[in-house]
């Protein structure tokens, strides 16, 4: 490790970054699939479908933050960002498909995030305590220190706050 693990870290990670950006590339393309194989040809065009949504789309350029990215970072914060549900409901599904389907994919997708990049990075960790000697025991004798709170307010941030308004369209 060659920075600190923080959550903050842990989203401006470039291998971070890499391992999400695979997982998503490889999900757009179940995604897209799973649309085309549970269309109804007869009634729906393929061709007037839009994938190009930004929750696949955001990869395409560079991203430093996971906040460059605004519907992968409300995926990551498991809520559903409204452009995944655009080539659902242009397909015309009834919202009992929609919602399996759905909930198939984020699932899949979830899983997949679980597995390649939460896991590799908590074995990492432990390897990181077994070679400094770091113990559950080490953690609790430490000396209680009072700790100026650092934090930066990004709630109050108004293109923070833009672009989860233009995400997140609920119906009237």
């Amino acid at each position: 490790m060659t920075h600190i693990e923080t959550n903050e870290h842990f989203w401006t990670c470039p291998r971070s970054i890499d391992i999400l950006t695979t997982i998503f590339k490889k999900h757009e393309l179940i995604y897209r699939s799973t649309v085309i194989n549970n269309v109804d040809k007869d009634k729906v065009n393929i061709d007037d479908i839009n994938f190009n949504i930004p929750l696949f789309t955001g990869f395409n350029s560079p991203i430093t933050s996971i906040l460059d990215a605004p519907e992968i970072h409300c995926l990551l914060i498991n809520m559903i960002p409204n452009c995944i549900l655009e080539p659902l409901k242009a397909a015309k599904f009834h919202k009992k498909l929609i919602k399996k389907l759905l909930l198939s994919f984020l699932f899949d997708l979830h899983r997949d995030i679980y597995k390649l990049l939460w896991k590799t990075r908590n074995l990492e960790w432990k390897e990181y305590k077994r070679t400094n000697g770091i113990t559950k025991k080490s953690f609790v004798k430490r000396p209680k220190q009072q700790r100026k709170k650092c934090r930066i307010d990004n709630d109050n941030d108004s293109s923070n706050i833009r672009n989860y308004n233009t995400m997140l369209q609920f119906p009237p």
